[in-house]
Parts: structure tokens; sequence; C-alpha cells
């Protein structure tokens, strides 16, 4: 009905945003006196929160007037929910901060990536949005998880991709430095094999969220908190040896 269409708007500018679309009393003021709420300004603060695309769908499903609002059928044919995922495509400046944080994540003690893995789930909806918007860019297949192929896509598709110094090149047993195809490609590999907790081939999306998060939790009492709930079995109010062991294993 055109009332769901209404709550899938609000479910969906919620994701995007943060927020409700409308005020509890700029919908009084419209069903009392008449008045018209604000336009969506929440949605014009750029593609890193939403697209054209997205804003006008959402104006659409949240549209006053509920006889001009699009019906079931005329929502799935949005060109919004028909855009090519492949074409979404990292900047430069995100593939050398993400390799960057790939980088500094590699480097991080067991027990660091485990709290980073508890915080992730407590990021605000602001930096979880952000994070989310560029996890889709490399989610081409919208399968929830990223493969080496999908990390290789994103990075290849920047020409002028600067290489974390720790991209290591073996030497093969004829003494000879093995030079593969592409560095970023076995870059890539590297930090794949090496992030890949759970050896399934992938990272999914909390693992990525812990990744690409800021890693400084220690200056954040919220997501310290998160971390030590985390390693908190039992709710017990203190961390014992065995919780330790439990979280990092």
């Amino acid at each position: 009905s055109r009332c769901d269409i209404w709550s899938l708007g609000v479910i969906i500018h919620m994701l995007l945003v943060g927020d409700f679309p409308y005020s509890l009393d700029c919908l009084s003021a419209f069903v009392s006196e008449g008045t018209d709420p604000h336009e969506l300004d929440a949605l014009s603060c750029g593609d890193e929160v939403a697209t054209s695309e997205s804003r006008d769908f959402l104006r659409q499903c949240l549209s006053l007037d509920f006889t001009t609002r699009p019906t079931a059928n005329e929502v799935q044919q949005h060109k919004w929910l028909s855009l090519d995922t492949t074409m979404l495509v990292c900047s430069e400046d995100e593939a050398v901060d993400l390799a960057n944080r790939f980088v500094d994540f590699s480097r991080l003690t067991p027990l660091k990536r485990a709290a980073l893995l508890s915080a992730a789930r407590h990021l605000g909806s602001y930096e979880l949005e952000g994070l989310r918007a560029l996890f889709s860019k490399l989610d081409t297949r919208s399968k929830g998880q990223l493969t080496t192929d999908d990390l290789r896509r994103a990075i290849g598709q920047v020409p002028t991709f600067l290489m974390p110094p720790s991209l290591h090149v073996e030497d093969d047993a004829s003494g000879g430095a093995k030079h593969p195809t592409s560095p970023k490609s076995a870059w890539v590999g590297q930090m794949m094999t090496t992030l890949d907790f759970e050896q399934s081939g992938t990272i999914d999306y909390s693992q990525f969220l812990a990744i690409a998060m800021s890693h400084d939790i220690e200056t954040r009492p919220d997501l310290a908190w998160a971390a030590f709930r985390g390693f908190d079995v039992g709710n017990k109010g203190f961390v014992s040896c065995t919780d330790l062991e439990h979280v990092v294993e």
C-alpha cells in the first residue's frame, strides 16, 4: 500500500542519513495547519551520503500526498534500485587510505584486532554510513563479503595507486626475485592471507568495519567500553585470562 511506501522511505532515510526525515513537530504542523514540511535538507550533504538517484527515490516515497507516491511495482522500477553497482569505483584517496588501514590492521596484536571487531558493532551512524558506502563500492556482487578479486578490482582501477611500503616480494629458489604480474595484485593477495581470520577466502562486513575504522579506540570511551563488554564473557564486570583466550582464538 502507499502507507508501506512511506514506511520504506523512512527506513531508507534512516539508513542513509541516520535520522528521521521529518520531526514530530513538523508533521504535527502539517496535519493540524497544513504547513509544508521542510525539504529533505539532510540529503543534500553530498554523494558521500546519498546520490541524486537516492534523493529522488526518497522524495517520491516520502511524498505527503499519498496519491502521488509510487506503487510497489513502480518503486521496483526506480533508477536507484537498478543502478549498476559495478560502476561504483573507489577514488584514489579512498583506495590509498584503505590500503594503509589494511597494513595497519595486519600489524596489530590479536587482542587489538578482537577489540576492534567488538567495537565495530557500536560505531555511530555517521561513521558507519561512510564505511558502508565504501564497502558497497568494493562488494560489486552485493554478497556481503569481499573476495581477493573484489579488492584487486578496486585497487586496479586506480592508475596512480601508491603501494604501501609493506609490499614484500619473496626470492625464488634460484636466488632471483619473483616479479608478480602486478605488484598491486601481489599486495592484495598478501593482505587477504594475513587478514582472512577464518581462512574462508573472504572478508565479511564486520571484519571490513574493524579493518577500515579508526583503530584508536582508546580515545573513544564508548568504543572501548563496547570492546570490554565483548571480552567480558558472562558479564562478570572483569576480564579473565580465560576470556582473553576465548576472544583471540
